[in-house]
């Protein structure tokens, strides 16, 4: 199962619009995966470093997680590329083609492009990632106490949360609230599915499928 991290909110260093590149965005961040009780530490990052830079043609991107009610084909924006470590934070660029705006969901690769220029602050990302979960396991068991609990040996990890270790980098796809969306820029069918979306999900508490 795939799972995927919370929005990550960066201001963006650099918005070219001439090549349709958003530059420097925030693809993950150092510390607690905010609603899931995981921790991302450094060897975490790395993973991200490492699995984006492995696929050359880039990690796909899309507008919002794909869910149980709606597919990703029409929400593609294009592709990360050239993950970087700064500052306890995963950075990538991305790169919009033209395609982006001529998909059936609208033009969403000019509205991110717009949404990065104009209010660079409230651009999210959230990854999308198989989780190691042997890995995950095997730190576990290095780092149980006496009394068999485990302890992070991250200081800053005082909830003592298990610390992610992924195998595959699926997706860095593009999240925002729906409070920022335009008006209308959903039609009511799509809203209808979202909607039922959320009660499947809570219905069989996958919030972490793709």
């Amino acid at each position: 199962m795939y799972k995927r991290t919370d929005t990550v909110r960066a201001a963006v260093k650099e918005t070219e619009l001439e090549s349709r590149t958003i530059r420097g965005f925030s693809v993950c961040t150092l510390g607690v995966v905010q609603g899931h009780s995981y921790w991302m530490d450094a060897i975490t990052l790395q993973q991200v470093l490492e699995l984006g830079n492995a696929i050359t043609t880039g990690v796909k991107s899309r507008f919002t997680h794909p869910g149980l009610c709606s597919d990703g084909l029409g929400k593609y924006l294009g592709r990360a590329t050239n993950f970087r470590i700064e500052n306890n934070r995963v950075l990538a660029d991305l790169k919009l083609p033209s395609v982006s705006d001529t998909g059936p969901e609208g033009n969403l690769g000019q509205y991110v492009l717009d949404l990065a220029t104009e209010d660079p602050a409230s651009f999210g990302a959230s990854i999308v990632f198989a989780p190691d979960e042997r890995a995950e396991k095997e730190f576990v068991a290095k780092n149980l106490n006496k009394e068999r609990k485990f302890i992070s040996p991250d200081k800053s990890n005082i909830e003592n949360f298990p610390h992610v270790r992924i195998a595959k980098l699926r997706a860095v796809d593009v999240v925002d609230e729906p409070a920022a969306n335009p008006d209308g820029f959903f039609g009511d069918k799509q809203e209808l599915l979202s909607r039922g979306e959320n009660v499947l999900n809570w219905i069989f508490s996958e919030t972490d499928l793709v």
